[in-house]
C-alpha cells in the first residue's frame, strides 16, 4: 500500500469475527472518531475500512482497529510512517488475543 502527501490511504480493519462486530479506531492510542460521512476527510466505510484523504505529515503513527461483539474482541495495528512529500511507508501488526 502506498499514498502521497495531499492523496489517500485506506487502511482495513480485518477481524475474525462473526456475528459482525462493532468497530472502533484509534491513532497513536486516542479515540479517532471518523466519520460515517464520505465526503469527510477522515471517515470509516461501511465495511470497517478506515479513509483518510488530504495526507498531512501529522498523519504518521499507530492506528489501531478494535472489532467488539458479543463474543469478544480482536484488534490489528496499523504503523504509518511518512517519508516526506510524496512517500507513505505502511507497516501492519496483527494482535488477535
Amino acid at each position: 500500500m502506498s499514498g502521497a502527501i495531499g492523496g489517500e490511504l485506506r487502511i482495513k480493519c480485518q477481524p475474525e469475527a462473526a456475528p459482525f462486530p462493532d468497530i472502533q479506531w484509534f491513532r497513536n492510542g486516542g479515540n479517532l472518531n471518523p466519520s460515517e460521512n464520505p465526503d469527510d476527510n477522515v471517515y470509516m466505510s461501511s465495511s470497517g475500512e478506515l479513509i483518510i484523504k488530504e495526507l498531512t505529515s501529522s498523519d504518521g503513527g499507530t492506528y489501531e482497529c478494535v472489532a467488539t461483539n458479543d463474543l469478544g474482541e480482536d484488534r490489528n495495528r496499523t504503523v504509518v510512517t511518512l517519508f516526506g512529500k510524496g512517500k507513505v511507508s505502511i507497516l501492519t501488526l496483527y494482535d488477535s488475543r
